[in-house]
């Protein structure tokens, strides 16, 4: 009897701890290095334009080629963050993903007036943004910012990418 006890246990004691690892520890884990990363390239709270995904494109999992992405590691430890952008044809979205992978806001451009642009803060719980605008609360110091931009062909790639760069990602 004491041998079982002693196995069940050590099961329920390995299944808790299974558990606590796939789901706590490693999505914070894999957006962690998703993040250091990225922000190895430029730092953080800067968007950086990722070109048209082609067969060896491989920084996103699983790129669409039809997508143009810009991405913004965000700290928000030292105050909010504006994430200000234009909107392009046929189709914009904005998401914002917390140091645990979670996806806690996204908004498109069909919910823009016509010829508005995105204009977004980030930042955590008691940080002062404007009540007005729309905004992502995280719990953790940083997350990301994904930016997709729909492109049917290479000339509107070529308007597209050029109107992406105008994107901000800036503390405040």
């Amino acid at each position: 009897m004491k041998a079982l006890l002693i196995w069940v246990a050590t099961v329920l004691g390995v299944a808790l701890l299974a558990h606590l690892g796939s789901t706590w520890y490693l999505p914070r884990y894999i957006m962690g290095v998703a993040m250091d990363t990225v922000a190895a390239e430029d730092g953080v709270n800067v968007f950086q334009e990722r070109p048209l995904a082609d067969a060896d494109a491989r920084s996103i999992v699983r790129p669409s080629p039809d997508l143009m992405y810009s991405i913004c590691v965000v700290d928000v430890s030292e105050g909010p963050v504006r994430i200000r952008a234009p909107a392009s044809a046929p189709y914009t979205s904005v998401s914002v993903f917390a140091a645990n992978s979670d996806n806690i806001f996204v908004m498109n451009d069909q919910a823009l007036a016509p010829g508005a642009d995105f204009d977004i803060w980030v930042g955590k719980p008691r940080q002062k943004v404007p009540v007005s605008a729309p905004s992502a609360l995280l719990r953790s110091e940083r997350g990301i910012v994904l930016i997709r931009r729909v492109v049917t062909d290479a000339e509107q790639a070529k308007a597209v990418d050029a109107l992406r760069r105008e994107a901000r990602c800036e503390l405040r």
